[in-house]
């Protein structure tokens, strides 16, 4: 947990609550020093970390409690935008993408503006660009400044991967391999599909040097047990990498199929039946026979 974050969480509330930094501050500190500490710019002992908090009507474990909550409230926040994605429920993502807006002008807590650049990036997704560059700048700058990532920093770049400059990628996967094994198994999948989809983007621009670099990088990364359909998924991928390529067409068709005929006996009809027909759209149009 970064001191950025502890003093933007202790900023909200304080904002909450209608008190101004001389009431938080009180006799304990300067009214600098609450400035500085919200914008993680101080560090604070844990005796005027309790005084300050007293200042706005808080004990610590209230605080911890506080931040606690926040985190979960993060988590859920990026599964809820997920699945409106996934359902193509834009109408709900702008009401979202609005009301972290809303949040970002009254407090100017940095977490609702990334918030917001993330709903507009998939909101606007067949765009290009789908934010503008500064706002991509803005993410990569929070990602930089937040220090040790939580759950939700390493969600939030599987979920902006699409809009991120392949180096600042390539530097954060470069970190996130050597920690991989330790992360939960929620986060490991999320970087796994943000991948998968880096690559299934290539596939669709018919960009096959893009697509084999991904999946260079995503062979770095081993899939978490339980997760049969992501391994499938990787094979299918590494097919259709094969077709797009005129000397491995046919070993490509032959991968894919066996994945096909896969899902069909472990009850995956419906996924069979749509990766069978990705397949023969695939195939014309690369006129593979």
């Amino acid at each position: 947990m970064t001191k950025r974050y502890v003093g933007e969480i202790f900023q909200e509330i304080r904002k909450n609550r209608g008190l101004t930094i001389t009431e938080a501050a009180g006799k304990a500190v300067d009214r600098s020093f609450i400035s500085k500490f919200e914008n993680g710019q101080t560090d604070i002992s844990l005796t005027k970390l309790i005084q300050i908090l007293h200042n706005i009507g808080l004990t610590l474990s209230e605080f911890s409690e506080e931040i606690t909550q926040n985190e979960n409230n993060l988590e859920m926040f990026l599964t809820r935008v997920g699945t409106l994605f996934h359902s193509r429920n834009f109408e709900s993502l702008k009401e979202m993408q609005l009301s972290q807006k809303i949040h970002w002008q009254q407090t100017h807590n940095k977490i609702y503006k990334v918030n917001f650049i993330l709903i507009s990036s998939l909101i606007n997704i067949n765009q290009n660009p789908s934010v503008s560059p500064a706002n991509v700048q803005y993410i990569v700058n929070y990602l930089f400044d937040v220090g040790e990532w939580r759950c939700y920093e390493y969600q939030l770049f599987s979920r902006v991967i699409h809009i991120l400059p392949i180096n600042i990628i390539d530097y954060y996967l470069s970190i996130i391999v050597t920690k991989y094994s330790d992360l939960d198994k929620a986060i490991q999948v999320a970087i796994i599909k943000s991948l998968e989809n880096r690559i299934v983007l290539a596939i669709d621009n018919n960009d096959l040097k893009f697509g084999n670099h991904w999946y260079q990088v995503l062979l770095k990364f081993d899939i978490p047990d339980g997760e049969a359909y992501l391994t499938i998924k990787r094979k299918l991928l590494l097919g259709m990498l094969y077709i797009m390529d005129s000397r491995e067409g046919s070993r490509g068709i032959h991968v894919v199929q066996q994945q096909i005929a896969l899902l069909r006996e472990i009850g995956f009809v419906r996924m069979a039946a749509y990766h069978q027909d990705q397949l023969d759209q695939f195939i014309q149009v690369h006129h593979k026979k």
